[in-house]
């Protein structure tokens, strides 16, 4: 297996690095403290032996138990096991920077102590780690666009990262917008089957429905409006390294339009190749069930 461990100084971005050794399709692991490494190895080995490229998060979150980096290392070396250690880095003005913008707590943070000497301490505890790592990268001057951009050219080899992954949402405004959600369309504009006795009961999968909400041709001029949209859309989000978007689809009560119209724009995206999968969150809101899920 390749193993890249990835180290380095609070705020200099090791939660964005894993995610986009995420989106390279590495199995990733935050803050494993390093004596399991050899578990993790035995039972990759024995029971997921689909497993060749992984990404590991070690750093000062693990505390007393940091310094058996090395010897976990000299294990997966050993082992025959291909691995590289990533140290990521940045100037203090910068992290402190980013601690306050993200008003977390640093991890070696006491009470009564400055945020620049926990910074302090850190730095001094990864200088021996610093000193093995056989690739340094500072991000002081690097977005996470940036930091990702590198990340790939150096780690991705012949794959690319993953295709923006889409999540289509039907749903009744009556219940609430999903907050989640990037993009929002609103199919109220469209003749409510409601209104129809017939179908009133139904939802928008049983047929009758469907060929009323698509039989209208604004349904059909919208649907292709809005793949137009995401089509050229989506790559845009990837390169800003944005790989997950909700789409969301509405209607007054999330039963019959947006159902209708979140097929529809599921199975365009699908067959074009796009990943991608639709929740109902309200199509049974009304009949003890919550959602549907395929994808």
């Amino acid at each position: 297996m390749r193993f890249v461990i990835v180290t380095g100084l609070s705020g200099a971005g090791r939660s964005a690095a894993l995610r986009c050794f995420e989106d390279m399709d590495y199995f990733c692991v935050d803050n494993l403290p390093p004596k399991l490494i050899s578990d993790f190895v035995h039972l990759c080995s024995e029971q997921y032996s689909n497993i060749n490229d992984v990404a590991l998060v070690v750093d000062s979150r693990v505390g007393n138990m940091f310094h058996d980096i090395f010897d976990a290392l000299d294990w997966l070396r050993e082992q025959k096991h291909e691995t590289e250690m990533l140290f990521l880095e940045a100037d203090k003005a910068t992290l402190v920077g980013r601690f306050d913008l993200t008003r977390r707590r640093h991890p070696l943070y006491q009470e009564g102590m400055m945020l620049e000497d926990a910074i302090d301490i850190e730095i001094e505890m990864m200088t021996p780690l610093r000193s093995s790592a056989d690739r340094i990268i500072d991000t002081t001057n690097l977005s996470v666009r940036q930091l990702r951009s590198a990340l790939s050219k150096i780690y991705s080899g012949k794959r690319k990262i993953s295709k923006a992954f889409v999540t289509i949402i039907s749903f009744g405004y009556k219940y609430g917008v999903p907050l989640d959600a990037d993009f929002i369309y609103d199919m109220r504009f469209l003749p409510n089957p409601y209104y129809v006795e017939s179908m009133r009961k139904h939802t928008g999968q049983d047929e009758d429905v469907i060929n009323y909400v698509m039989g209208n041709e604004d349904a059909e001029r919208f649907l292709d409006s809005v793949v137009d949209q995401l089509t050229e859309t989506l790559p845009l989000f990837e390169k800003e390294g944005k790989t997950n978007i909700v789409v969301g689809v509405g209607c007054t009560g999330g039963q019959h339009r947006s159902v209708v119209f979140a097929d529809a724009l599921y199975n365009k995206l699908s067959a074009a190749g796009q990943p991608v999968e639709i929740v109902h969150r309200d199509i049974l809101k009304d009949r003890s069930a919550e959602y549907l899920l395929r994808g």
